[in-house]
């Protein structure tokens, strides 16, 4: 045995011990303090995960306690698995352990003999964070003994939903089912050659729903042959799969005469069988007669729901269905059903021989809830049963399956402890960068001074930058005030409130700032690449796109949780000296600087491809373009920008506070005198409390003024009309639940050379008219004075980003508490049962995201108007209309299934969720239907990974995503997005990130080949879902009032109302 197999060995039996004495026998903390004080097994104790997190209390090094205010209990670091030395931790804690010349107040404390009853209740607490572990852990050993020892193979069609399958079938079983696209191999013969390598006996096969027809090879891929060389081996399919079976089965798969449903509910009958008798024989006889009874512990007339244009249709009369291999065994009725009884749909479907069944509507929606999963439950027992009576039977050839972790995620924690591969993942011991904090004095908790607006903030300070951004929570003011009505425990006040409480900006200002700009496949060919602009102009061009460049340089700069409070001594005064560095205790935003910028829509070419690398799928795109730019493309906006801001302003609505950001590389020391930081801090504060509080302008608007401005449709109201049938063909065909389709709206704003206007004023206006929680302004080389380089050239890059988005597309929170596993912010969900298999003490990340999908304008009901009262009535019928909507309603929960399923790619198996389905939150203009799905990301994913699997929005494609995003390609002339549908936040150094949907946004750019300085290029997009239920005069006009609140803030700003 090598080393390093008898270190492992070790740890092993060394977990062990400390999992059966949960470190209360004293031998125990003897024995691990032994083998942690000769240093041979500090990494190895961290890679597991236990040990490093356990409290317990031994003598340590004087020098590491030696300058902290309150002694730690472990005497080493728990990231790194390294010795503490007396600055190296306190490096890490943000501490300074040496006197100070400048006169920065030193913090040096050695443990005293009062501090005993300190030190007695730490151990207390870590006694407490023991039994909390210990608790953890014997719930997930209680869940995971009650799953089943069955290895599933999931054939995927395509589909926006496998995962959501994915996700059930992977808290049923032991192990997750291998995902194996259904074109990945050439054969299943070929297939079955590369798993037999790895020795693994498949126990079952689940086909996948999706787009397109049962008998076109591309829609199915292998999974007719997986039916037909497999006849002894339990194979469930769903939708499409159940359509597969029918076809294989010789029964007819038509379009439904009554019409596709998608995102529609209906109550499932099923014929009740002699399951019961059979099942209940001892399995263990070899009844090789043994059927699954899929509807075990599920009533009759179930709600289930339905996506599909296709049915199975059996012969009418019994003897005629009497020679088909298969039989119809659950029925709905259709929506045009008659009195007589005809119309009833084939809901599912069993063979008569073979362990074959199908399921025509979607067990894994949401909307099916619990009785969808117990279908899948049954038919894991059933496999499990079958594998038992087979000892383990092999379907004629040897089936196996990839034993590697890449494939087959071992739940079992000791595998995931020892074997998992974390290398990529930023950790907290790898930090590259420190955090410093400094709240500005004043705000609401001082009331002796009244900080700045955000408007005038970034007026004064911002503005005049080259690079810039603006996240803007410009609902913010209007929530502060709400918030000051509402307790703590109020959680059901404004929709939005959560939203609206930080604003977060900053430029290029930083002597870490970096620009990052990608020109990916929608630029031409000469063009494309990836720039990054260091400080002093510097370029280095990569052969990288913005998904790959992400993937490395987020883990590069490692995670940052720790923060350093800075606070002088005297605020007015020019001496940065004089000030202290303390560990902050809490702050009570997740950003702490980072990088800031957008994703536009055709990123969509780099996530899938990057996608296809990570699972078992072909990786080619084939509606990449090999040649020149994408129509409709603007040269001057890249494909994706961000800036890393080491300099950041965030304010906090509700208090009236602002708090500065500053990021330097890792140091051991702050010093005043050399830091540039705290010099930043020092003086920005002086700025901040100096500005006059001023209130924001009023727009000048015109009365009965028609603006002479006129916008350009990318298609016409006749083409859009066009496009609308053709959605709805491909939709009637099964090519499509839902398609996202869009048009873009644009103008040329020209002013004389000598007016003040520009994209910032533009971007003012946006803010009043239409105030949204995710609101934004980008501007990259957008000034007047910055459109050329230092050599006269001109700047690749020139445009401006004014976003008044109100929909969240993904936010990852850090050390959010339980907050999946609780089961209380389940909501609508059925919740099936979850514990995550991550014990440790490691940060936990919850992402969410807050699909939109219905909106109706609001009946505006301003004071002092006679109707006030029955306005504001109307405005609540017409809010509770669109909560009843069976159109919006539908859509919403397509929506809500397909993220469940891209969530679900990477988070916990089992911890997706929907703690909000369908709600109403009315904004300035519009209400909205929009709910929320959250999930507990994988340890071993990072946000860049989360995008990846998300991106695009849902919301902006339609399902399933693959073949809808080809459709648009095709309805919308192959014309670029731009960064509209695409993605618009920060990825923060804490692990943390928050992105919005950008959408109700105007991109700015100067208009190309003019002699003027002051003429722009607006472009605007805007579009709606398009399903069965659409009606094309309805779509355009809810097309046209999603761009409203835009049309009419260019026109204002055109008609220079609200310049100063």
């Amino acid at each position: 045995m090598n080393d390093s197999s008898s270190l492992k060995a070790t740890v092993c039996r060394a977990q062990t011990i400390v999992r059966k004495q949960p470190l209360r026998c004293q031998s125990v903390r003897l024995f691990l303090y032994v083998l942690l004080t000769l240093g041979k097994l500090h990494s190895a104790f961290v890679s597991l995960g236990q040990i490093s997190s356990v409290a317990f209390f031994m003598p340590a090094p004087t020098n590491a306690f030696a300058s902290l205010r309150k002694p730690s209990l472990l005497p080493f670091n728990r990231r790194t698995g390294k010795p503490v030395q007396g600055p190296a931790f306190i490096k890490s804690h943000g501490y300074h352990d040496m006197p100070s010349r400048s006169g920065m107040k030193v913090l040096n404390k050695n443990i005293e003999p009062t501090e005993l009853p300190y030190l007695s209740k730490k151990m207390q607490q870590a006694s407490l964070d023991s039994s909390s572990k210990n608790e953890k852990l014997r719930k997930h050993q209680e869940i995971e003994s009650k799953k089943l020892d069955v290895q599933l193979l999931l054939l995927d069609n395509y589909d926006s939903y496998t995962y959501n399958i994915y996700s059930y079938l992977s808290t049923i079983c032991k192990k997750p089912p291998v995902v194996v696209s259904n074109d990945a191999y050439e054969s299943w013969d070929e297939l079955v050659k590369s798993f037999e390598r790895d020795n693994i006996c498949i126990d079952g096969i689940v086909i996948s729903p999706g787009p397109g027809r049962p008998e076109v090879k591309k829609d199915l891929g292998i999974c007719l042959e997986a039916i037909k060389k497999n006849p002894n081996l339990p194979i469930l399919g769903v939708c499409l799969g159940h359509q597969a079976l029918g076809y294989y089965y010789n029964a007819k798969v038509k379009l439904s005469p009554y019409g596709p449903v998608h995102g529609l509910t209906s109550p499932v009958s099923y014929k009740v069988q002699d399951w019961e008798n059979k099942n209940d024989t001892a399995y263990n006889a070899h009844d090789e007669n043994l059927d699954c009874n899929l509807f075990e512990n599920i009533p009759q007339a179930f709600e289930v729901v339905r996506y599909h244009s296709l049915i199975v249709e059996f012969p009418a009369g019994q003897d005629e269905i009497e020679k088909l291999p298969i039989k119809p065994i659950a029925w709905c009725k259709s929506d045009t059903a008659a009195e007589n009884g005809e119309g009833e749909v084939c809901m599912a479907l069993q063979h008569r021989v073979n362990p074959h069944y199908g399921v025509q509507f979607h067990p894994e929606s949401v909307g099916t809830g619990e009785y969808g999963y117990r279908i899948f439950q049954n038919f894991c027992n059933f496999s499990f049963k079958k594998k038992c009576i087979n000892d383990g039977f092999k379907s004629g050839s040897e089936i196996y399956v990839d034993g590697s972790d890449e494939l087959i995620a071992e739940h079992e924690d000791e595998r995931n402890i020892i074997e998992q591969d974390m290398s990529k993942l930023p950790t907290k011991g790898n930090a590259k960068y420190n955090v410093l904090v400094h709240k500005v004095k004043g705000g609401r908790s001082n009331s002796d001074t009244s900080m700045p607006s955000p408007e005038s903030v970034f007026d004064n300070l911002l503005a005049g930058m080259d690079d810039s951004f603006w996240l803007d929570s410009s609902t913010g003011r209007k929530d502060a005030d709400l918030h000051e009505r509402l307790t703590n425990d109020n959680k059901d006040g404004c929709p939005i409130v959560s939203n609206s409480r930080f604003s977060i900006m900053g430029g290029d200002n930083g002597p870490l700032c970096r620009k990052i700009e990608y020109w990916g496949k929608d630029h031409k060919v000469e063009k494309r690449g990836l720039i990054v602009t260091y400080p002093g102009g510097r370029d280095e061009v990569l052969d990288q796109d913005i998904i790959t460049y992400m993937q490395e340089t987020i883990p590069e700069c490692g995670i940052t949780n720790s923060a350093i409070e800075i606070d002088f001594e005297d605020q007015s005064s020019d001496n940065t000296n004089r000030f202290t560095a303390t560990p902050m205790e809490s702050i009570p935003f997740q950003y702490r600087g980072g990088f800031v910028g957008y994703l536009g829509y055709e990123v969509r070419h780099d996530t899938r491809n990057s996608m296809c690398n990570h699972e078992i799928c072909p990786t080619s795109d084939e509606n990449s373009l090999a040649g020149g730019e994408q129509l409709g493309v603007n040269p001057q906006v890249p494909t994706a920008g961000f800036l890393f801001a080491d300099r950041s302003l965030v304010y906090d609505h509700w208090r009236d506070e602002w708090y500065l950001i500053a990021v330097e590389e890792y140091s051991e020391v702050i010093n005043g005198e050399s830091s540039q930081s705290i010099q930043w801090m020092k003086n920005t504060a002086k700025n901040l409390t100096a500005m006059v509080p001023i209130p924001p302008s009023e727009s000048r608007r015109v009365a009965d003024t028609e603006s002479k401005l006129s916008f350009a449709m990318r298609r016409s109201k006749e083409e859009y009309a066009a496009d609308i049938a053709r959605c709805h063909k491909e939709i009637k065909n099964g090519e499509s639940y839902e398609l996202c389709l869009t048009n873009q709206l644009s103008t040329l704003v020209e002013f004389p050379n000598e007016s003040s206007s520009s994209p910032l004023q533009l971007y003012k206006i946006l803010r009043k008219n239409n105030p949204a929680p995710f609101a934004a302004f980008l501007s990259f080389n957008n000034s007047r004075t910055r459109r050329r380089n230092v050599d006269n050239t001109p700047c690749l890059s020139s445009f401006s980003i004014c976003c008044s988005s109100p929909e969240r597309f993904l936010s990852v929170n850090h050390d959010v508490e339980d907050l999946a596993e609780n089961g209380e912010d389940h909501g609508w969900e059925f919740a099936p049962p979850f514990s995550s298999y991550d014990i440790s003490d490691s940060p936990k990340y919850i992402v969410e995201t807050k699909p939109i999908k219905g909106t109706v304008s609001r009946i505006i009901a301003n004071k002092g108007d006679p109707n006030f009262k029955e306005k504001i009535e109307e405005d609540q019928r017409v809010a509770r209309k669109l909560q009843k909507s069976e159109k919006n309603r539908a859509e919403n929960l397509m929506i809500v299934d397909l993220l469940r399923n891209d969530l679900s790619r990477v988070c916990e198996p089992g911890s997706v969720h929907v703690p909000k389905l369908m709600g109403i939150e009315s904004f300035a203009t519009v209400h909205q239907m929009v709910s929320t799905i959250r999930g507990l990301v994988d340890p071993k994913y990072t946000p860049i990974d989360i995008i990846t699997a998300s991106f695009p929005g849902g919301s902006m494609t339609g399902a399933p995503k693959l073949r809808s995003v080809d459709i648009l390609d095709d309805l919308e002339l192959g014309n670029s997005r731009g960064p509209y549908s695409g993605c618009l936040g920060y990825f923060s150094l804490n692990g943390a990130m928050d992105m919005n949907i950008v959408i109700r946004t105007a991109i700015v750019a100067p208009e190309r080949n003019s002699q003027s300085d002051n003429n722009w290029e607006v472009s605007i997009g805007a579009g709606g879902a398009i399903t069965a239920l659409s009606d094309s005069d309805d779509e355009f006009d809810e097309m046209l009032l999603k761009a409203s609140a835009i049309l009419k803030s260019v026109q204002e700003w055109h008609d220079n109302v609200g310049s100063k």
